[in-house]
């Protein structure tokens, strides 16, 4: 599990194969959303590893996994009171650039 690595930047997540690498400034300019725009205006999608979210821990997914139906699933990703999950920070922008390619 991706959680349990010292640095969150390393996750495979991070990678080419997956969700892209950032530049110095956040920008994901790798992967296959590297460019995207966003409906805030921004040429691509910012990320800002180590410093907004945290990576699913193992007791997450399998929270998640024991979920039966996509509503209860999607709940636990919603961005919380005073913060936000790693992961609903990735969803809420995948739900905006999914709206820009329409």
């Amino acid at each position: 599990m991706d959680s349990y690595l010292p640095d969150p930047r390393d996750s495979i997540i991070f990678s080419d194969l997956f969700v892209g690498q950032t530049d110095a400034f956040g920008n994901v300019v790798t992967g296959p959303f590297a460019y995207w725009p966003t409906l805030e205006g921004r040429p691509t999608i910012s990320r800002a590893l180590g410093q907004e979210g945290q990576l699913l821990t193992e007791a997450q997914v399998n929270n998640i996994v024991a979920q039966n139906t996509i509503e209860n699933t999607l709940a636990f990703t919603a961005p919380q009171v005073g913060k936000h999950v790693l992961s609903a920070s990735f969803y809420n922008k995948m739900d905006n650039i999914s709206k820009v390619r329409k």
